[in-house]
């Protein structure tokens, strides 16, 4: 009886007949001497596959479980219309920064300190101090302000002073420009009240000054007095004329004190003239001499208004004398 052995492959003679079949692993026979059934058990190897496998369709493939994927991408087509509801329970080490949207559940609020302060897991927040300074806890009221005291902002009053009502004095107006006087009791602005002097710029200004010292009245004038002077050389039983605009008519008295002299006051003065005879260069006191009002009436001490002329001493070596228009008069202010 021939006897065959079948390891990776069965190989016989044509036509031979089979009486008994055996194999080795990974082949199995079953009823090897009568109806034999070779089986394939046990793992093949790797070198038993070709370097490339053939296209394989898995078209009629069912019942595959997806736990059994270790690699690749599931496409959307697989995954259901409604995601079924996920436990993140066991989630560790989720980052926040990722969270796009949503609203973080009050008791995962870290606590807060600084100028604003609030406790974990707390949505509430507090002001507790402004630039690193302390904000007293006292409540406000109404009216109040927050103010720094030098070491906390403390609710403050404000505005609560004793004064209502400002009455604009002399020389101040609360109401409108140009007029005087009125009061504030709300708010307002003081201005000075018009001093009934315009704007201007005066020449030789004549002016009125009140007693608050504000210029209440001013006008031009007109320009000062024009000092002439006159010098005559003095000799025995002169006349000397002084003329109409001569202010001081001085007289060399240097030949001595020579007598018979008369001075006569210019012709034509004005209101107000003033006049004044200097007697200089005196080698000797000078004599008695006359003042002649020429024209007009000279007062002195002993003079009355009746007279033209004024006997003056030797000691009257400067004579000062004004024409007052009303008395057609010279009168003597001073004789030294």
């Amino acid at each position: 009886m021939t006897v065959w052995a079948a390891s990776k492959g069965l190989i016989g003679p044509a036509g031979a007949g089979v009486s008994s079949v055996t194999a080795d692993a990974p082949l199995s026979v079953a009823n090897g001497t009568t109806s034999p059934k070779i089986s394939l058990t046990g793992t093949l190897p790797d070198a038993s596959f070709p370097a490339i496998l053939p296209a394989v369709s898995g078209a009629n493939l069912t019942s595959l479980s997806a736990s059994n994927l270790a690699g690749g991408t599931v496409p959307d087509a697989r995954f259901p219309a409604t995601l079924p509801s996920v436990s993140g329970a066991n989630l560790t080490n989720l980052n926040a920064s990722n969270l796009s949207s949503g609203t973080l559940p009050a008791a995962r609020m870290p606590a807060v300190s600084g100028d604003v302060t609030s406790a974990a897991g707390s949505t509430s927040a507090t002001v507790t101090r402004l630039q690193g300074v302390s904000v007293s806890a006292t409540a406000p009221s109404s009216g109040q302000s927050l103010v720094y005291n030098g070491s906390a902002w403390t609710p403050t009053a404000t505005g609560s002073g004793t004064v209502t009502s400002i009455t604009a004095g002399t020389g101040l107006t609360a109401g409108a420009l140009g007029t005087s006087g009125g009061s504030i009791t709300g708010s307002g602005t003081l201005n000075l009240a018009d001093s009934g002097v315009t704007a201007n710029s005066y020449t030789n200004a004549n002016i009125t000054v009140d007693r608050h010292g504000r210029i209440t009245a001013a006008s031009s004038g007109s320009s000062g007095s024009t000092v002439t002077f006159q010098i005559v050389l003095l000799t025995a039983s002169a006349t000397i004329t002084a003329n109409s605009s001569t202010t001081h008519l001085l007289l060399n008295n240097q030949v001595g004190g020579p007598t018979g002299i008369t001075v006569k006051l210019p012709a034509t003065p004005s209101d107000g003239q003033v006049f004044q005879i200097v007697h200089f260069n005196c080698s000797a006191s000078p004599a008695a001499y006359t003042i002649d009002g020429n024209g007009a009436y000279v007062i002195g001490s002993a003079n009355g208004t009746t007279n033209p002329t004024y006997s003056a001493t030797s000691t009257a070596t400067r004579p000062q004398l004004i024409f007052v228009q009303s008395l057609n008069a010279w009168v003597i202010l001073t004789l030294s």
